[in-house]
């Protein structure tokens, strides 16, 4: 196993002064497709949905709307938002921070209830649904067939997690551990000091640290070393969430992300971050990039250019 020489890189710590409401814990954003049925009578609920900075988001609707139907509570430079008959894009700007929470309206014109609704769409720094479907009046046979087809495969994903946890269950540990699971073969852990290929985000605070990258038969991970100083009085960070982004918006099943220990106001010294995810050999070539972020998804780490070294 090759060991990584300590080097300069920087970290992209995006550190607004956020609001109240984008103190709340960020909602779970893994779906891709979303599709949601509009009751007759008025209801309470409002539908929380997930948008990210560079991802579009596509609403389809099952009625043409009205010129001005969709308002959404943004200045224009933050969100470019296009309306066309029945389908809404939306694409999210850097400039709106993670963890922030915005209404957005929608107006109906014609006789079927409900005349309107509203949406609350939520800023997450990695993941976002890429396509919303409303229905307010009765759905085909081939919507049905296509929700349960999703959830078939979304059982199928979970059936299979269930079956890989009992097999690690009882399993040695460490280096044997990988082995004996098929994760590392007679190749064994290739290692690669990625630090002067990585870069931040403009506008970034930036901290020395260093990177490193490993791979195995079917897992990759990324290490980071960073030294960040929070002002006394801010609040602790620690990475809960992580996404390994490739060209073209693929992403890496992250497994798990891993930190040494949170970082405290006035703390100093270094702290380890590690992110694992699944990836065959042909599924993380090119170059990625590392998104973390905290419980509010207000404080967002960002680095650009990793990439894995070959078995």
């Amino acid at each position: 196993m090759l060991a990584s020489a300590p080097v300069a890189l920087t970290f992209a710590l995006l550190a607004g002064v956020p609001d109240a409401a984008s103190l709340l814990p960020l909602p779970d954003c893994q779906a891709v497709q979303e599709r949601i049925e509009l009751p007759t009578e008025p209801e309470r609920r409002v539908h929380t949905l997930c948008i990210s900075p560079g991802i579009v988001t596509t609403w389809i609707f099952d009625a043409p709307l009205p010129p001005g139907a969709v308002r959404l509570e943004v200045e224009e430079r933050d969100v470019l938002l296009v309306q066309a008959g029945r389908v809404v894009t939306l694409l999210p700007s850097e400039h709106l921070l993670p963890g922030r929470r915005l209404n957005m309206t929608v107006r109906f014109d014609d006789d079927a209830a409900p005349g309107g609704t509203t949406f609350m769409l939520v800023v997450h720094p990695a993941r976002a649904l890429r396509q919303v479907e409303v229905f307010r009046h009765k759905r085909t046979v081939e919507s049905y067939q296509q929700v349960l087809k999703a959830k078939e495969e979304e059982a199928k994903q979970c059936h299979e997690e269930n079956e890989r946890l009992r097999a690690v269950q009882g399993s040695p540990v460490g280096l044997k551990g990988l082995r004996s699971a098929g994760l590392m073969d007679e190749k064994g852990v290739a290692v690669r000091s990625i630090t002067s290929g990585v870069i931040e985000r403009p506008g970034s605070a930036l901290k020395p640290l260093r990177a490193t990258s490993y791979r195995a038969n079917e897992r990759v991970a990324v290490e980071v070393q960073l030294a960040l100083t929070i002002p006394v009085g801010g609040k602790d960070w620690e990475a809960v969430g992580a996404a390994l982004v490739g060209i073209g918006g693929r992403e890496l099943p992250v497994l798990e992300v891993w930190q040494q220990a949170p970082i405290t106001p006035g703390e100093k010294g270094e702290h380890y971050v590690m992110v694992e995810a699944d990836a065959k050999p042909d599924e993380a070539k090119g170059t990625f990039t590392l998104k973390l972020w905290d419980a509010g998804g207000t404080r967002t780490a960002i680095l650009e250019g990793v990439t894995f070294p070959p078995l």
